[in-house]
Formats: structure tokens, C-alpha cells, sequence
């Protein structure tokens, strides 16, 4: 007889072992403080939990109602042991991913999600694109070309899709668009990528404002030198 724990990972509770909990409140913790000092930490984190949220029910599938430590060690395997991603590159060794120790790779699979990062109109053909493998540039010129034709039916469908597809609005969906393993060191580089996005569109932005500010004051002067 074990001694169970209740943990709310995620915002979803799992009853869980002791010794399985100690080992996942470990495991967590290490990668929390590999991550220190990185820029979008939290984000990571909680990226992370929800995976790992989602292994879980994927591994209990209504067989058993309590996680064991058997079921946080397949987790970790998956998701990779923090020292391998300790300087940025996996490390070799009896901790590294299945793959590396000559193991075979967990399958990937891809979902279709909206694309929140490249999108015209609800991100749905970015979506596809990623979803099958095809720029989304062809998707909409294809799009266009049909409309065009009076091909009206896409146009319903297109809303449909809308609506029922869900948009991915974290790493690891984003990951499984592309069908990339969701692990912790591709959690992690997701995010990075998304900040690096935000940060250089905003100083796109405040480059351009600063533009048109010289621009205003230009136009200005030259108005009151003919003046």
C-alpha cells in the first residue's frame, strides 16, 4: 500500500504516488533551475507542465486513476532530462533521449492548429500549411483564385474550419503543428523564437515611429521656411 497526493498540474488534478510525486517536484525543480536567468522562464514552465499534464492522461487513459512513478519516468524520458540541454546541446550519456541512446524515437504526430504566427484571417490556412507540409502562400493564392471563381462554398467551410479548429497557443501545440517532438530543450527554443519576434517587431516599430517623427519634423520646417 502506497500513500497518494493530490497535484494540480496545469489546472488539472491527478491523484499521484509519493515517491512519484517527490520524483516529479525533483524534476521540475532541475529544470526550472537550468532555466535561470532565461528570458521567458515562466512561459517555459508552464509550457512544460501542460505537456507534461497531457503525457499523463495520455498514459492513465482511464486504465488507472493514480500516477505511479513508473508513469513520471516515461514522462521524463520523453520530455529529456535536464543536464542534456545543461549548455544548449544534448549530452551523451545513460540520461540522454531514446533516440540517442540508440533507442527508437517516439513517433511524432502531427495536429492541425490555427497558426496564431502566420495568418491572415484566423490562421487557418498557416495552419494547413504546416498541417501538409506547403508554404501557406500557395494555400491563399489557391484560396483567392477559387473565390474569384465563385467557388463559394470555401468560403463556409473556411468559417467552419475557424471555428472548430483550435488555435496553437503554446509551444507544445505549436510543436506538434510542425510534427517536432515536444520536449523540454524544443519547448524552450519555441519560446525563445516567439520572444525574439515580439522583440524585433517592436523595434521595428519603434524604428518606423521614429521615421515619421523626422518626417512630420522635416515637412514641418520646410512649411514654416516658405511660410
Amino acid at each position: 500500500m502506497k500513500k497518494t497526493l493530490t497535484a494540480n498540474i496545469n489546472g488539472t488534478v491527478f491523484h499521484i504516488e509519493e515517491d512519484a510525486y517527490d520524483t516529479l517536484q525533483r524534476y521540475l525543480a532541475n529544470i526550472r533551475a537550468q532555466f535561470a536567468g532565461t528570458e521567458g522562464r515562466d512561459e517555459i514552465m508552464s509550457d512544460i507542465e501542460a505537456r507534461i499534464a497531457e503525457l499523463f492522461n495520455e498514459r492513465l487513459d482511464g486504465r488507472s486513476q493514480v500516477v505511479t512513478l513508473a508513469d513520471v519516468e516515461h514522462v521524463a524520458t520523453i520530455m529529456g532530462q535536464p543536464e542534456d540541454f545543461a549548455d544548449g546541446e544534448p549530452a551523451a550519456g545513460p540520461d540522454s533521449a531514446p533516440e540517442e541512446r540508440g533507442a527508437p524515437a517516439k513517433r511524432t504526430y502531427k495536429r492541425f492548429f490555427r497558426d496564431p504566427e502566420d495568418k491572415w484571417v484566423g490562421g487557418v490556412l498557416g495552419g494547413l500549411g504546416a498541417y501538409i507540409g506547403m508554404d501557406p502562400l500557395w494555400l491563399r493564392v489557391a484560396m483567392i483564385i477559387l473565390v474569384l471563381a465563385s467557388v463559394g462554398v470555401l468560403i463556409p467551410i473556411y468559417i467552419l474550419l475557424w471555428i472548430l479548429v483550435p488555435m496553437a497557443d503554446n509551444a507544445p501545440d505549436r510543436l506538434q503543428m510542425r510534427g517536432e517532438p515536444v520536449t523540454v530543450e524544443n519547448i524552450k527554443r519555441v519560446v525563445e523564437e516567439g520572444a525574439e519576434r515580439v522583440k524585433d517587431g517592436s523595434t521595428r516599430m519603434a524604428n518606423e515611429a521614429k521615421d515619421i517623427g523626422k518626417d512630420w519634423k522635416r515637412d514641418a520646417a520646410q512649411r514654416k521656411s516658405q511660410a
